[in-house]
């Protein structure tokens, strides 16, 4: 992995994720890791938000040395395991992976709800730095880097908290524990199926002028653009989003997510029709 993006072992190695559809604050943050005291290799994964990963590595042009921009990937297992530090949200998929890779976590943006609850979970356990305000995390990182001993005892803690097989314990749980067989009555397993029907794959969002991919919005979120924004018929797939929209979505309880693919999709216009369509 290190020679497969040219990174170096002797260096820290800083993984920074705006997630699958690249939304939160990464122009923010690679603002702050461009100022970095320290020698270190930053890697930033875009998701599928090409935009984004265009801008990052025209902002990151003059350190590009040691700067990689990645789009969408599957080797985030991999980049974990190599790296020093992950910078993102406190999701719980992506803490627990950080997790199994012990790997310590810089915390940004969490959500209301449950990544606030992980936030405060992963502080008190010491594997984990928080930056309530973005402009404080090249300080912070500095320090923290400039402090190895503390580095290795967050890594050691993320290591204790880490269930890397978690995965084989269920499945042999699952087969080998005497347990009475779950009976479900016809209501309950209809409704245990229409609750995955909810959970498809991925529902791809275009600009409608241009064909560029936005990101991908789950099928629940979808679900809210078109309970709160008008359609002209069943057919319709475009919906024209501008800030008062946002705003309206906003208030009637749309996620930060959501909101940050749309927020950055009106970013250079001000405005943008959007077009989506369920990934086949």
């Amino acid at each position: 992995m290190l020679a497969h993006y040219k990174l170096r072992g002797d260096r820290p190695i800083l993984l920074a994720s705006a997630g699958a559809v690249g939304g939160g604050p990464m122009r923010a943050i690679t603002a702050q890791l461009l100022r970095l005291g320290h020698e270190a290799q930053v890697v930033i994964v875009c998701g599928r938000n090409e935009r984004l990963r265009r801008e990052l590595a025209r902002i990151t042009e003059s350190q590009a040395s040691r700067f990689r921009i990645l789009g969408f990937t599957d080797e985030m297992p991999s980049l974990m395991r190599v790296a020093t530090l992950f910078i993102g949200k406190p999701g719980g998929l992506t803490a627990s992976e950080c997790l199994a890779a012990g790997l310590p976590m810089v915390i940004v943006a969490p959500i209301p709800g449950q990544e606030e609850r992980n936030s405060d979970h992963l502080l008190e356990q010491g594997v984990a730095l928080r930056c309530n305000q973005v402009t404080t995390m090249a300080w912070k990182i500095d320090r923290l880097l400039a402090d190895p001993e503390r580095l290795e005892q967050m890594r050691r803690n993320a290591q204790r908290m880490g269930r890397p097989d978690s995965a084989r314990v269920i499945v042999e749980t699952l087969l080998h524990e005497e347990a009475a067989p779950v009976a479900l009555d016809p209501d309950t397993q209809e409704l245990i199926a229409e609750a995955a029907r909810g959970f498809g794959g991925p529902v791809m969002v275009y600009d409608a002028a241009t064909d560029e991919l936005l990101g991908t919005i789950s099928e629940g979120q979808l679900a809210v653009l078109s309970a709160v924004l008008e359609r002209e018929s069943p057919d319709d797939n475009d919906f024209y989003i501008d800030g008062p929209t946002i705003e309206l979505l906003r208030d009637r309880g749309a996620d930060a997510d959501l909101l940050a693919l749309l927020e950055q999709a009106i970013e250079e216009r001000g405005e943008v029709e959007i077009r989506w369509e369920r990934e086949e």
